[in-house]
């Protein structure tokens, strides 16, 4: 028989020292090159376990990583970009 699932557990958000930031990114083996993003927010759970990160880097790229309980992640990347329609 399944488990019952109780209430989803509540995240305590903080910013976090970029530098920090990039260190766990860079573990992920997801990054392009070495440089630290500019900004950072992180997510913990009840038990003070990081369980996601949000970045920004000076390029313009943002990037997501979802940290499970069990220790897997998941890692998206984006940028967000803007065309204008010429026209006077």
């Amino acid at each position: 028989m399944a488990k019952a699932k109780g209430k989803p557990q509540r995240l305590f958000s903080a910013d976090v020292d970029p530098k920090k930031a990039g260190d766990v990114i860079r573990a992920t083996g997801q990054c392009v090159d070495d440089s630290d993003p500019l900004t950072a927010r992180g997510w913990w759970d009840g038990s003070k376990r990081l369980r996601r990160l949000k970045a920004s880097y000076p390029n313009g790229w943002k990037v997501t990583v979802g940290i499970r309980i069990d220790g897997s992640y998941s890692v998206s990347w984006g940028i967000k970009l803007v065309s204008m329609r010429g026209g006077a």
